[in-house]
């Protein structure tokens, strides 16, 4: 991969988060279960966190604005050269 490449993606996933960072912070609530559940397995894919978090699409649909809120603030870890996709591997960052 050339630095243009990289640089790019990294690009792209801050452009994709942007607007998740800019609406602030989400229900305290959703973040502390979405950060519990990543703690517990220390990593996972979006799509496969909140999967086993809630069996209701819906509900996974209204997470996922805040998983994607925690990712871009840094609270959550990816490789942001990474295209972030449902299926990107993600990290809890907690110790």
């Amino acid at each position: 991969m050339s630095e243009k490449e990289i640089l790019g993606q990294k690009l792209e996933n801050i452009k994709f988060l942007l607007p998740y960072i800019r609406r602030g912070p989400h229900a305290e609530g959703d973040m502390d279960i979405l950060d519990n559940a990543l703690f517990a397995v220390r990593n996972s894919t979006p799509g496969q966190l909140l999967q086993d978090i809630c069996q209701d699409e819906w509900n996974r649909a209204k997470l996922l604005p805040t998983l994607w809120y925690l990712i871009g603030t840094h609270q959550i870890g990816f490789n942001i050269h990474q295209k972030l996709t449902m299926q990107t591997p993600i990290w809890s960052i907690r110790s």
